[in-house]
């Protein structure tokens, strides 16, 4: 009876045993199922959104063209509008060198009225520095006035005391 439930003790871990090992198949194969289910999804999104860039290339290839010939007419525009603003600048040019003779005239009238204008403040620097000399002298004359007063009124004031 032992021996019958022993055995049947190893027959259980046995069975134990392999119910885990098979629990852990399935547990790889579950997961081996769901990479693959992912990575099958991921496929068919990449190959949407490549489906979808091959469609947007080919718009922009559309107007890329169109944006081309739109730019080839322009460049013929711009090569007439070239022209006529070179006959412009021809004429720019000579009314220029007529512009920098009156300038270089004009300069030296500038050049001249800034020496006079130097001269006067030379004049002008001479005129404050006697101006200051005489205002110094004046208040130098007040002060020995005012002194020369103080003196004269002690003298008075020394002589009604008397």
């Amino acid at each position: 009876r032992q021996e019958i439930e022993r055995r049947i003790g190893e027959k259980e871990e046995e069975f134990a045993s392999t119910r885990k090992s098979y629990a852990k198949a399935i547990e790889g194969m579950q997961g081996a199922l769901e990479t693959e289910t992912k990575g099958k999804v991921e496929a068919l999104r990449m190959k949407k959104k490549l489906e979808s860039d091959v469609v947007d290339l080919e718009t922009a290839l559309e107007h890329a063209n169109a944006a081309n010939q739109e730019s080839q007419r322009n460049i013929k525009m711009v090569q007439g509008r070239l022209r006529e603003v070179q006959a412009k600048f021809e004429e720019e040019s000579r009314a220029k060198e007529i512009a920098r003779d009156a300038l270089i005239a004009a300069d030296r009238r500038a050049n001249a009225n800034q020496n006079a204008l130097e001269e006067a403040r030379t004049l002008l620097e001479q005129a404050d520095r006697n101006r200051r000399m005489v205002e110094q002298e004046l208040a130098d004359t007040n002060e020995s006035l005012s002194d020369m007063t103080c003196t004269n009124q002690a003298i008075q004031g020394g002589k009604m005391k008397i």
